[in-house]
């Protein structure tokens, strides 16, 4: 208990001193002078989590000079669709066939819903609830086992790639917490809690906890700014990725400020964006994977080679 207390009030200390450093002036001037003091604070957390999150190399992008770490230009946007288009051209049967199982499942519960008075189908614990939080669940699952499996793997790998390869794993750490929140509408508790006493006009919203959705908008577009890099990194995962996002984001525009019959378009909106970052983060996984194993290939060519020499006469 006493190394406890002795461990905790270091750590105090260590913030108080290093948020001074933070917080002066030539720091605030230097962006890779403050992410060194940052990165040297963060050394500090116990159980080497450090060295285990592969933290050096977010730190190592983030500290480069801003021309180096921004994204490269395109010469337009016709060619950059064109591109990305192409990166997804094997993959246009699969995105049909996720829409379409969101589509179906979708119709049955607006059925069920409208024509046998099912409310349940719509509902919190019901059909199209418990279905998109198995797909935020196996999404959020691949984009954590898409960031471990890309440590484990034997290429080489550029700043750039290392530094992106966060973004997937913050990602599904997000999709995990949002399964859980849209589950047990932990949003919308807390909505009502503020309604009832705290009292606060929702301006320009539909409810108190629209604020808190917008509020999980805003935490997501500030992340994939510091990870623009990896979101104009020409690939099917990142194309997908943007696709998706841009559909989640009107779902919730939709959400807090849609009103009438406007407010249907919400569920549309939510299948294409969760069916959308469930193949973006099953693409990425696979891209990870693809890399290990081409990896571990000249290896295998190596050792059969050796084995051919060592049995020749």
């Amino acid at each position: 208990m006493a190394n406890a207390h002795r461990f905790v009030s270091k750590l105090v200390q260590e913030l108080i001193q290093r948020g001074a450093y933070l917080l002066a002036k030539p720091l605030r001037a230097n962006r890779a002078l403050a992410i060194i003091v940052l990165d040297r604070l963060v050394r500090k957390v116990p159980k080497g989590l450090y060295w285990r999150l592969h933290l050096a190399a977010l730190f190592t992008w983030f500290a480069r000079p801003a021309a180096e770490a921004a994204p490269a230009r395109r010469q337009g946007i016709v060619p950059a669709i064109r591109e990305r288009s192409a990166k997804l051209s094997g993959q246009g049967r699969l995105i049909a066939l996720f829409l379409a199982v969101n589509a179906a499942v979708l119709t049955v519960s607006a059925v069920l819903y409208s024509r046998f008075d099912a409310s349940w189908a719509l509902s919190e614990f019901g059909l199209w609830n418990t279905f998109n939080v198995m797909q935020l669940l196996a999404a959020g699952t691949l984009g954590i086992l898409a960031f471990r499996s890309f440590w484990r793997a034997g290429e080489s790998r550029t700043p750039a790639e290392s530094a992106g390869i966060f973004l997937w794993g913050a990602v599904g750490i997000g999709l995990v917490g949002f399964a859980f929140d849209d589950f047990f509408g932990v949003h919308e508790a807390l909505g009502g809690w503020i309604d009832n006493n705290i009292h606060m006009i929702p301006l320009f919203t539909n409810h108190a906890d629209d604020f808190i959705t917008l509020a999980y908008g805003v935490v997501g577009l500030a992340l994939l700014a510091c990870f623009r890099h990896e979101l104009f990194a020409v690939r099917a995962s990142s194309t997908l990725l943007v696709v998706g996002v841009v559909a989640a984001a009107l779902m919730l525009a939709a959400d807090a400020y849609a009103q009438g019959p406007l407010t249907t378009i919400e569920f549309p909106l939510q299948a294409g964006a969760v069916s959308l970052l469930l193949l973006a983060t099953l693409t990425r996984y696979q891209e990870v994977c693809g890399a290990r194993v081409r990896a571990a290939r000249p290896a295998d060519s190596k050792e059969r080679a050796d084995s051919a020499d060592a049995v020749q006469p």
